[in-house]
């Protein structure tokens, strides 16, 4: 999936706040896994809830993906670009977490 930005690359209000959010959630490792994220998504992928935290807290980019959904892009420990699919509730719910390629 291509991230898309408004016009000029300029973000949303409501994407800068849940980039915020993601921030937030990352640093001060308040995070839920869904069972998916949990038994499927994260050993997958050879991932950890550290992995989870660093993309969320060191987050560069959000975009939407739906009604209160956000795909959060941001580094592993090892620096590889995951994707973080998650809600803010008002901790960070992971629904799933992908590599970007």
């Amino acid at each position: 999936m291509q991230r898309s930005r408004d016009v000029g690359g300029v973000r949303s209000s409501s994407e800068v706040q849940a980039l915020h959010e993601a921030r937030r959630c990352g640093v001060s490792r308040r995070m839920r896994l869904s069972k998916h994220a949990r038994m499927e998504s994260l050993p997958d992928r050879n991932l950890t809830m550290q992995d989870v935290f660093s993309a969320l807290a060191n987050a560069r980019d959000c975009i939407s993906d739906g009604p209160d959904k956000w795909r959060v892009f941001g580094p592993s420990l090892d620096e590889d670009e995951l994707q973080v699919i998650v809600k803010f509730d008002p901790d960070a719910f992971v629904i799933t977490v992908y590599g970007v390629i």
